[in-house]
């Protein structure tokens, strides 16, 4: 099984700092996208980050969602965390 997890950014980067890193961790290794609304910020676990010249508010997360090319993909915001190491 494959998955992608996509994550939109603004504002939050203390917590996107936090939750790709963790989301890494999970048993399924999926994919990371993200959508960068905000300023700038390292994303070392992004397998693809798209910084916008603009805030386009959360439309972003489907356009690159339906680029993934896994079996799955999940769509997250930036002020969640998965609990457990097997929530995908």
């Amino acid at each position: 099984m494959s998955m992608t997890v996509v994550f939109t950014h603004w504002r939050r980067t203390e917590h996107l700092k936090r939750i790709p890193e963790q989301t890494k961790t999970q048993t399924l290794k999926p994919n990371i996208f993200v959508w960068n609304n905000g300023g700038e910020f390292s994303c070392p676990e992004a397998d693809w980050r798209i910084d916008s010249s603009m805030n386009v508010i959360t439309w972003p997360r489907w356009f690159i969602a339906a680029m993934a090319d896994t079996e799955y993909v999940c769509v997250a915001d930036d002020d969640l965390m998965f609990k457990d190491a097997r929530v995908l």
